[in-house]
């Protein structure tokens, strides 16, 4: 929808990088920042969440380098970048900025960080009846039981403390009287499990719970309230913390200049004008999609050991116009499909083959292979069916 609409490319990454951040932010924006939790989730037993929280972070420093900033940010994860000026002080502090969600390596089950679309949900008149009867008496069985719960708090350590599961980690320093249901459940089944006239009310109401039809939800973006501590690690490896560093942008790209920064302070960065990368970055891979081949043939190093460009005053041009064009996407596609380049004939000449065997100087169109989708739409527009 958003593509459809047009939406500017530079708005479009802020949502896309933090949009949990923008003031009254929508459930749209929300929803855009699950582009970054998109990565690889373990929920196996016996694993240490914090290596997979850690894995999940380093994944997203990785990506916003490559999508972003067309760089091999990756390579100064265990040590200083081998041919770009980037240092691995300086990756870590890519880091710091995408190290403060709410996620903590348990996938779904973290408390927070999940968007649900009840709306879209039918309604179960008798069943939420049911339902709602069982959850009452469970939670007045629950608050007879309160003082005997408060009594076990307070006889916790702090290492039975970090060995709850997070749902009763969650709950542990919230008044019995102002928590959840969930967060009551959370604890006594901790405190308590095998109390038979708790578990047969709380069995009632898990049945019926399963048979509650769930409504679609997306996993997104969402801040803690305090910052985590963010660290060089040694060698790349998350047990032998380094030096503490705070959130920062790589020296050889302009500064960022606000105080006590957070990602939606480096998403308005990636797209400010005076980033060079990002635009040239974009319309790079633009064009590759028309032509088979960006005008930076490495379309994901723009480093030193990537392909120089074809034609730089043109790669210069073009992210400049896309800029001044207000980073609208639709304006570039226009331009670039209605340009002489892409309107030529794709039929090799013989003149061209010692001078240019590959195409390289355009003095052609390139030939193509289609993606499926793409084969079946000429399809449907050649027998005009297309709508």
């Amino acid at each position: 929808a958003a593509l459809n609409r047009d939406l500017p490319f530079d708005q479009f990454a802020i949502e896309q990088l933090a949009g949990d951040l923008l003031p009254d932010a929508t459930r749209e924006q929300k929803t855009a920042t699950g582009f970054n939790r998109n990565t690889q989730i373990n929920q196996e037993g016996g694993i240490d969440p914090e290596q997979f929280r850690i894995e999940a972070v380093l994944d997203r420093v990785n990506t916003f380098g490559t999508a972003f900033l067309g760089l091999t940010i990756g390579c100064a994860q265990c040590h200083d970048h081998k041919f770009d000026p980037i240092q691995q002080r300086e990756y870590y502090q890519l880091f710091a900025f995408f190290n403060n969600t709410v996620e903590d390596g348990h996938g779904k089950s973290t408390p927070g960080g999940l968007l649900e679309f009840r709306e879209e949900l039918e309604p179960q008149e008798a069943l939420q009846a049911e339902l709602a009867e069982a959850r009452d008496d469970l939670e007045r069985y629950l608050d007879t039981r309160g003082s005997d719960v408060a009594a076990w708090r307070l006889a916790l350590t702090p290492e039975s403390r970090g060995e709850l599961k997070p749902s009763a980690r969650e709950a542990i320093d919230i008044p019995w009287d102002r928590q959840t249901l969930a967060q009551k459940r959370a604890l006594y089944s901790t405190f308590r499990a095998a109390d038979p006239e708790f578990k047969t009310r709380d069995t009632k109401v898990a049945r019926l719970e399963r048979r509650e039809r769930r409504p679609v939800s997306t996993l997104i973006m969402a801040e803690l309230p305090a910052p985590r501590e963010s660290v060089v690690f040694i060698k790349g490896d998350f047990t032998r913390p380094g030096e503490k560093v705070m959130p920062g942008t790589p020296a050889i790209l302009p500064p960022l200049t606000a105080q006590n920064p957070t990602h939606l302070d480096l998403a308005r960065w990636v797209v400010d004008p005076a980033n060079p990368l990002p635009s040239r970055v974009l319309v790079n891979r633009i064009w590759q999609h028309y032509f088979g081949r960006g005008l930076v043939e490495t379309e994901n190093d723009f480093g030193t050991q990537g392909a120089a460009p074809t034609h730089p005053e043109l790669l210069d041009w073009l992210a400049t116009e896309l800029v001044a064009q207000r980073w609208s996407l639709k304006a570039l596609h226009r331009l670039i499909v209605t340009s002489a380049t892409y309107r030529q004939s794709s039929r090799a000449r013989p003149d061209l083959e010692l001078a240019d065997p590959v195409n390289k100087l355009l003095a052609r169109q390139t030939r193509l292979r289609l993606d499926a989708g793409i084969v079946r739409d000429v399809a449907l527009s050649a027998s005009g069916l297309l709508a």
